[in-house]
């Protein structure tokens, strides 16, 4: 029923009416979580598009309603492999970033939104400019985000596993220096007892091997196989 009485007013601005059709968008997403059906995708993007365009100018829940529709059309790619689905996604995901103060406490964790999707379409299509963006975003991220941050770990990760596609990409050393150099400092800040310890360890084990295959230095082998045997114990 929302959603007619929006389809029947075309350009309507009314903040109840975008609030329900975003949660009906929700819904229609834990729907497609349940059962796999496209229709019910289809449905909360249709719902969360309409949310939106229903959404005053100027709300502050534009900003939310916009993250609820990159997440859909992400989630969309990820199921279809759709390119035009992860383009809008990363459309919105730069809107959304570029509408909000970096004082904001959401923007970190919307920068990282964004980077995730550039990484997936660089996996896709090997254009550098999606690497050299993804890396640029990943450190302004990492900066925005305070050493005791419980996501911290999971984003010096990030950076270092950019840094390591550039440097298979390039053979630049300085970039595979400093892919071992976050991912070691990933695995220093993190507790044995933490769930994705063996997760940074074996990242870090492989960044490793990267640097011995280019330059044949057997203490970085060394390091590496150690690295990945406490990977291994640590699972």
């Amino acid at each position: 029923s929302h959603l007619e009485r929006f389809l029947a007013s075309p350009g309507i601005k009314d903040y109840p009416l975008a609030e329900a059709l975003n949660t009906q968008s929700f819904l229609f997403k834990r729907l497609y979580d349940e059962s796999g059906d496209d229709r019910n995708i289809e449905m909360a993007i249709q719902l969360g598009q309409s949310a939106i365009q229903a959404t005053p100018e100027g709300h502050p829940a534009l900003l939310s309603h916009l993250n609820n529709l990159a997440a859909l059309t992400f989630m969309r790619y990820l199921h279809t492999a759709d390119k035009q689905s992860l383009a809008e996604a990363i459309q919105v995901a730069r809107q959304i970033t570029d509408s909000t103060p970096k004082d904001d406490e959401f923007w970190a964790g919307r920068m990282n939104n964004l980077g995730v999707m550039l990484n997936y379409r660089y996996n896709d299509s090997g254009d550098a400019k999606d690497l050299k963006s993804c890396i640029e975003v990943a450190r302004d991220v990492l900066s925005a985000t305070p050493d005791d941050h419980p996501e911290r770990r999971g984003r010096l990760t990030n950076l270092a596993s950019h840094l390591s596609l550039q440097f298979k990409r390039n053979g630049d050393l300085a970039d595979i220096e400093e892919s071992i150099k976050y991912a070691q400092n990933a695995v220093d800040s993190a507790s044995p007892e933490h769930p994705e310890f063996a997760e940074w360890l074996n990242n870090l084990s492989v960044v490793l091997e990267l640097r011995y295959e280019r330059t044949g230095e057997m203490e970085v082998l060394d390091r590496a196989i150690e690295t990945s045997r406490r990977a291994v114990d640590a699972t």
